[in-house]
């Protein structure tokens, strides 16, 4: 499962901004994910290296479901 992804659409986009920063408020990572965050992880998946991995979710998400935004409360103080 990918977290929030940075996208090329979202360069200075006043109405996505504040959800850009409400997420990266909540992350121990300090940044939005890239593709070249995902792509490592689908390399070794593809890879020979992952023959014992199976049957399991990978959550590449920058310590966001760690922190789970309290969504109510939040906006409430926005």
């Amino acid at each position: 499962r990918p977290g929030v992804m940075s996208n090329p659409t979202w360069a200075d986009t006043p109405e996505i901004n504040w959800y850009k920063d409400f997420m990266l408020s909540h992350m121990p990572c300090p940044r939005l994910g890239t593709g070249g965050d995902a792509a490592p992880l689908a390399l070794f998946l593809a890879s020979d290296d992952s023959y014992y991995v199976n049957g399991q979710v990978i959550t590449l998400d920058g310590g966001m479901t760690s922190h789970q935004p309290q969504w109510k409360e939040d906006m409430a103080l926005s």
